[in-house]
């Protein structure tokens, strides 16, 4: 009798296992990775430009060379996504102001949803996207701005932009400065 109760116990454990592990997912960054490499899921863009902006401080511009200020300030949030304005940093020279963004994923539903990303995912190839823009108030592209570059990656999809700190210095603030994101959408096959 004991030996078919724990039988019984040990099938009805390994049955219960299975089918929380199909609904729910061991981890967030485990589901992230089998719809970023589709795996099991489709994937598709819903939109390939969605512009996240921030204003820039003049504050920033009192940063010492060498100096980093932390912001940690959420500007987006799109279902699985969160973009945040981590940190803003003068270089040891002084010529460039960098800031950074991050974009989080917590991906909880693991049948379909959508999130912000900056790579464009075609199969199992990732582009960065580095699409950076200044503009004044009156949303005018502001060119004299002094972006160097901006560059990022993974895991966690961060973003970084390079401004020239004596042409940012010259312009007319506030400005807002913009980063696109693409965003899409993921369905379980």
């Amino acid at each position: 009798m004991k030996k078919n109760t724990l039988a019984l116990v040990i099938v009805t454990l390994i049955i219960i296992l299975s089918i929380g592990s199909f609904y729910f997912p061991l981890s967030s960054k485990a589901l992230e990775d089998k719809i970023y490499l589709q795996k099991g899921y489709d994937l598709s863009v819903v939109n390939d430009s969605v512009p996240v902006d921030f204003q820039f401080e003049e504050s920033w511009l009192a940063l010492e060379p060498g100096e980093e200020k932390m912001i940690n300030k959420v500007l987006v949030e799109e279902e699985s996504s969160t973009v945040i304005l981590n940190r803003i940093i003068r270089s040891d020279d002084g010529r460039l102001i960098s800031i950074e963004l991050n974009s989080e994923h917590s991906f909880k539903n693991n049948r379909k949803g959508r999130f912000l990303s900056s790579l464009q995912i075609s199969g199992q190839s990732f582009l960065k996207n580095n699409k950076w823009s200044i503009y004044s108030n009156q949303k005018e592209v502001i060119k004299e701005a002094g972006i160097i570059n901006g560059t990022g990656g993974g895991p966690a999809e961060l973003n970084l932009v390079n401004l020239d700190y004596q042409k940012v210095s010259n312009v007319e603030k506030p400005f807002i400065i913009s980063f696109e994101y693409m965003l899409y959408e993921y369905e379980k096959k």
